[in-house]
């Protein structure tokens, strides 16, 4: 799937308002939240797996990484009464509504009820995705374990949590940053999206579906850019960056040029 990562988006047209999930807050709410009560507000986020963020910050390689690590991307966050949830691996993504959180047997282990539409929902039509995790002050979860039922096939998975897009994550631990090629030319790939090399100025967002692709891969963003063609590969070895051309093949993946176009060098400056 090209661009999955905008799902996180989308997700939010196609949930249609219902009756909302909580009760207004009560005083008892306002009070410190009891260890074994868990409230859906204290799981909205962005939360990546641990063993994918690991190797993405050590290769820079979305590629390299989803090689060493399966990655799992899950986002809940409230909208119009319902609470969508939506889990990817980059290549698919599925898209579902949580019902419910419920105390699990185990002390401090609870299960979310998801269901694939919102509203009445037949017990034998639900989902349970059964978890623990490191709880702030707050009460907000800071770190999961779950059980994952779509790419885990129900094996437990640690997740951490964003405090930022996922698209910013990516981009700052893959490429962002200034550079100088061989003749003195100055690049720049900002955290935000934005990227500016000698003659040229664009929007881009980093290929995360590298299933097919032989190498990884920067495009004009689908929806800061979306009349634009970019693509430009790319390969980062300690403080360098090389670029390649980078073109489709027939079954929709990226292919990269043997040798680079050009060699960057980071700033020291930055």
């Amino acid at each position: 799937m090209k661009h999955i990562v905008s799902l996180f988006i989308a997700c939010a047209l196609l949930c249609a308002p219902v009756a909302a999930q909580e009760k207004p807050a009560t005083d008892a709410q306002k009070r410190p939240p009891r260890p074994d009560r868990v409230y859906l507000k204290d799981l909205e986020g962005t939360w990546v797996s641990e063993s994918f963020m690991k190797a993405l910050k050590a290769s820079r390689s979305p590629r390299q990484a989803a090689r060493q690590a399966p990655p799992i991307v899950i986002q809940m966050k409230k909208d119009n009464g319902v609470y969508p949830i939506v889990t990817t691996n980059f290549r698919s993504a599925v898209l579902s509504f949580v019902i419910e959180v419920e105390p699990d047997r185990k002390p401090k282990s609870w299960r979310l009820v998801t269901a694939k539409s919102e509203g009445i929902i037949n017990s034998s039509d639900v989902t349970y995705v059964y978890f623990t995790g490191k709880r702030a002050s707050s009460g907000k979860f800071e770190s999961l374990s779950i059980k994952e039922p779509h790419f885990a096939k129900r094996k437990r998975v640690d997740l951490a949590g964003l405090s930022e897009p996922l698209e910013t994550f990516i981009n700052r631990h893959t490429l962002a940053g200034k550079y100088k090629d061989e003749r003195g030319g100055a690049y720049e790939f900002t955290e935000a999206g934005d990227a500016t090399l000698p003659d040229r100025k664009f929007a881009y967002e980093i290929l995360l579906d590298t299933s097919k692709s032989g190498c990884d891969v920067l495009l004009n963003h689908h929806e800061r850019a979306p009349d634009k063609k970019e693509a430009v590969g790319f390969a980062a070895k300690g403080d360098k960056v090389l670029l390649y051309k980078a073109a489709a093949t027939s079954k929709g993946a990226w292919q990269c040029d043997a040798q680079p176009t050009a060699t960057l060098t980071r700033d020291s400056a930055t």
